[in-house]
């Protein structure tokens, strides 16, 4: 009789584009508990906060109504003037929409090819944000310099960087976007709930009632439903 033979299963290696997610979140994780990166993470702090107002200013022009001016501050925070509209969707427009392109980001990277244009599709969408919407005098001083230096970092980026490396980029982008919405969120829970400071959240009540927190905590829930649903699409692919 033959002696049954035994061969060791051996663990299937991550594939690439699964070790690059990895990668992503956890050097964007240790990036925001790191006191000496937030000088390098400002950047982005500043992209993110193109981004939400633009979702303000973009759902405001679907559902009907005009956008005067937006403004990106020193200290990266903003706000959108805007008349119109429908107010309740343009008051969850910020948060929600960060995480939505958070997501969609992400499965873009699935894509070899798609880092350097997909940094370059960013660079385009931020110059016409800055150029459309951002006042070059006064006080939008620096978010219009900001603007136009952060497209050309994107630009310069999408012409300069390696396609792999690229990749690698607009996937850790991806990751700033929807970790950025979370714990803008949270910073919004902690102003709703213990200072007087305007906010989405604040706004929202006058249109749609409730509670500040409350918004908050639902604004929460999409961001984190799209997040989840988005890493969970990417990583069975």
């Amino acid at each position: 009789m033959n002696n049954p033979s035994f061969e060791l299963a051996t663990p299937r290696a991550i594939d690439p584009s699964k070790r690059l997610l990895l990668f992503s979140g956890i050097l964007s994780l240790v990036l925001w508990y790191v006191p000496v990166a937030q000088f390098l993470l400002y950047p982005l702090r500043l992209f993110v906060t193109f981004i939400h107002e633009a979702n303000h200013a973009i759902v405001t022009l679907l559902t009907g109504g005009s956008v005067s001016q937006i403004e990106v501050l020193q200290n990266a925070n903003g706000w959108t003037l805007s008349s119109g509209g429908i107010p309740a969707l343009i008051c969850s427009a910020g948060y929600v929409g960060t995480a939505i392109w958070g997501a969609v980001i992400l499965q873009i990277t699935k894509r070899t090819d798609s880092g350097k244009r997909g940094l370059a599709v960013l660079g385009a969408f931020t110059l016409l944000i800055t150029l459309v919407w951002v006042r070059p005098w006064g006080a939008s001083l620096f978010g219009f310099v900001a603007g136009l230096g952060i497209s050309a970092l994107l630009f310069g980026l999408a012409k300069g960087l390696d396609k792999k490396v690229a990749t690698f980029a607009l996937s850790f982008l991806s990751v700033q976007l929807s970790l950025n919405a979370l714990l803008d969120i949270r910073t919004l829970l902690y102003l709703t709930t213990q200072t007087k400071v305007k906010n989405d959240a604040v706004f929202m009540v006058d249109y749609a009632g409730m509670t500040p927190w409350f918004w908050s905590l639902i604004w929460a829930g999409f961001a984190s439903l799209f997040l989840y649903r988005s890493i969970v699409a990417y990583w069975k692919d």
